[in-house]
């Protein structure tokens, strides 16, 4: 019998921790629009919505480095962080306070805290309180649900 081939060491990771404490308000929606409360429109969602209070910690989804922290006009103040494997998490909707050391270039652990829910969305506002969560694989979104263990368990 032929051996077993090892998981290359830069495969992406298979599964995240869920990101902030809560519940799935919005889920993945490229295919199907998705009625936006704000905009009173309906439009494409990347990304999945987990209601969550203002103030609450927002978790690292898994091990990597801190790629950029910016704010957008529309999504607010967001984080992104690169993974193994051609894997990246974007956290949208947080606060502008972040924890001490937490900068672009960065190493995290998954489940360490990088940051806070906020009210930065202006183009999810009429939302609840939230994280706005996004996953891409190789530059294409994927929906984040099928790789968060607590929404799967």
């Amino acid at each position: 019998a032929a051996p077993v081939a090892a998981e290359p060491v830069d495969a992406p990771p298979q599964s995240f921790v869920i990101p902030a404490h809560g519940s799935l308000s919005k889920s993945h929606s490229t295919d199907v629009l998705v009625y936006s409360l704000t905009m009173n429109d309906y439009r494409t969602h990347t990304g999945i919505d987990i209601a969550s209070t203002v103030g609450s910690a927002v978790f690292a989804a898994a091990d990597g480095k801190i790629k950029e922290i910016w704010e957008d006009p529309l999504m607010g103040n967001c984080m992104s962080i690169e993974h193994k494997g051609g894997m990246l998490t974007v956290y949208k909707n947080l606060s502008p306070d972040l924890p001490a050391g937490i900068v672009a270039g960065v190493s995290v652990g998954e489940g360490e805290i990088i940051a806070a829910v906020g009210e930065s969305a202006i183009i999810e506002s009429a939302d609840e309180s939230h994280l706005h969560f996004e996953v891409f694989l190789n530059g294409n979104a994927v929906d984040p649900a099928e790789y968060i263990k607590a929404l799967n368990s």
